[in-house]
Formats: C-alpha cells, structure tokens, sequence
C-alpha cells in the first residue's frame, strides 16, 4: 500500500501558485507554467502535468514518483521534449516535498530577479531513493 506524499505547507504551496500564476501570465515561461501545473496537480488531484495520469487528492507517493521520473526523462534525457516545461515540473515536485531548499519561483525582496532555473541533475538519484522508501 502507498502512502500520500509529505508536501510543504498548503499557505506556502498556495503562495507560490499565484506568483507563478502572474508570472507565467506575464512572461510565457514554460518553466513557471510547468511548475504552476505541477503544484496544481498536487493541491487539487486531476491529471498529472506530463504524464496526464489521474491522481485523487492527496497525491500518493507513487504518482509522484512516477511524475519525478518522467520530468527528469523529458529534462535530461536522450531527446529532451518539452524541457523547459518539464523542468519547471521537476523543480516545483521537488521544492513541494523538501528535496531543494529554492522555491521555483523566489518571492520577497531577492525576487527582483529573474528566477534562474536550478541545477537538477541529481534528481534521478533522490527518485530512486523515494520509490526505494516506498516498498
């Protein structure tokens, strides 16, 4: 049996969706519409952002695992689809359940600056450690 995945606070998660809301409305990054559609995903259940596999609320650590793995595959892998969009999922699955200290948009007064996209090349290892957790 699974269990639901351990998130960051519902007033940070809801926080971050509205910045990235705006900016996303104001830019077009694909990277803030990946991470606005990914913490959607974790809030209100419904598809998933790049798999489109339906997860009820709370979403279980399964989905998102499942979600990590295919956000790294389509970030980093052979032929990169849709990367940046991808990478913004990866990144906001990743800061909602405590694997990266940086939000994927930084708010207060640092947020001045463009968010720079994080390093998240080893991703794949807290992925496989996740789904080891699991069983």
């Amino acid at each position: 049996m699974t269990r639901p995945a351990r998130l960051r606070g519902p007033e940070l998660l809801a926080e971050q969706i509205t910045a990235l809301c705006a900016e996303s409305e104001r830019t077009a990054s694909k990277f803030c519409l990946g991470a606005l559609d990914a913490l959607r995903w974790l809030t209100e259940g419904g598809p998933s952002p790049l798999t489109g596999l339906v997860a009820e609320k709370p979403v279980m650590i399964r989905s998102l695992v499942r979600e990590l793995a295919v956000a790294e595959e389509q970030t980093y892998g052979r032929s990169p689809v849709r990367s940046n969009y991808a990478q913004g999922v990866l990144h906001a699955l990743m800061w909602a359940q405590y694997a990266t200290s940086a939000p994927p948009l930084p708010l207060g007064p640092q947020a001045t600056r463009a968010p720079r996209r994080p390093n998240l090349q080893g991703a794949h290892r807290i992925t496989r450690n996740m789904s080891d957790r699991e069983e």
